[in-house]
Protein backbone atom coordinates (compact mmCIF):
# COMPACT_ATOMS: atom_id res chain seq x y z
CA UNK A 1 0.00 0.00 0.00
CA UNK A 2 1.19 3.30 -1.07
CA UNK A 3 1.17 6.72 0.94
CA UNK A 4 -0.21 9.65 -0.86
CA UNK A 5 0.34 13.34 0.02
CA UNK A 6 -2.35 15.98 0.54
CA UNK A 7 -1.84 19.45 1.32
CA UNK A 8 -5.77 20.56 2.29
CA UNK A 9 -7.66 23.81 3.83
CA UNK A 10 -10.26 22.34 6.83
CA UNK A 11 -14.15 23.93 6.51
CA UNK A 12 -12.83 25.99 9.41
CA UNK A 13 -9.43 27.76 7.01
CA UNK A 14 -7.13 25.87 8.88
CA UNK A 15 -4.06 24.74 6.32
CA UNK A 16 -2.95 21.40 6.66
CA UNK A 17 0.64 20.70 4.51
CA UNK A 18 2.23 17.32 4.05
CA UNK A 19 -0.59 14.98 5.04
CA UNK A 20 0.09 11.58 4.19
CA UNK A 21 -2.58 9.07 3.76
CA UNK A 22 -2.49 5.36 2.97
CA UNK A 23 -3.97 3.81 -0.01
CA UNK A 24 -4.00 1.54 -3.07
CA UNK A 25 -4.78 4.15 -5.49
CA UNK A 26 -4.67 8.27 -5.38
CA UNK A 27 -8.76 8.19 -5.33
CA UNK A 28 -8.80 5.85 -2.45
CA UNK A 29 -6.14 7.78 -0.28
CA UNK A 30 -8.40 11.09 -1.23
CA UNK A 31 -11.91 9.46 -0.13
CA UNK A 32 -10.28 8.05 3.02
CA UNK A 33 -8.54 12.17 3.23
CA UNK A 34 -12.28 12.92 2.90
CA UNK A 35 -13.95 10.41 5.35
CA UNK A 36 -11.56 12.50 7.73
CA UNK A 37 -11.80 16.02 7.23
CA UNK A 38 -15.17 16.13 6.06
CA UNK A 39 -15.73 19.45 3.99
CA UNK A 40 -11.98 20.31 3.01
CA UNK A 41 -10.77 21.73 0.35
CA UNK A 42 -8.05 19.44 -1.56
CA UNK A 43 -5.06 22.24 -3.04
CA UNK A 44 -2.55 19.57 -3.80
CA UNK A 45 -1.80 15.88 -4.44
CA UNK A 46 1.18 14.22 -4.58
CA UNK A 47 2.96 11.01 -3.87
CA UNK A 48 6.01 11.16 -1.09
CA UNK A 49 9.17 10.46 -2.48
CA UNK A 50 9.77 7.00 -0.85
CA UNK A 51 12.53 7.21 2.14
CA UNK A 52 15.42 4.95 0.98
CA UNK A 53 18.01 4.17 4.13
CA UNK A 54 20.18 1.11 4.71
CA UNK A 55 18.58 -2.11 6.00
CA UNK A 56 19.34 -3.19 9.74
CA UNK A 57 21.58 -5.84 9.52
CA UNK A 58 23.43 -5.01 5.89
CA UNK A 59 26.60 -2.90 5.16
CA UNK A 60 26.48 -0.48 2.86
CA UNK A 61 29.71 -0.66 0.23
Amino acid sequence: MARFGFSIRTRSGVLIENLAIPGVSAEEAERKLRQIYMGCSVIARFVPEAVVGVLPGRRQP
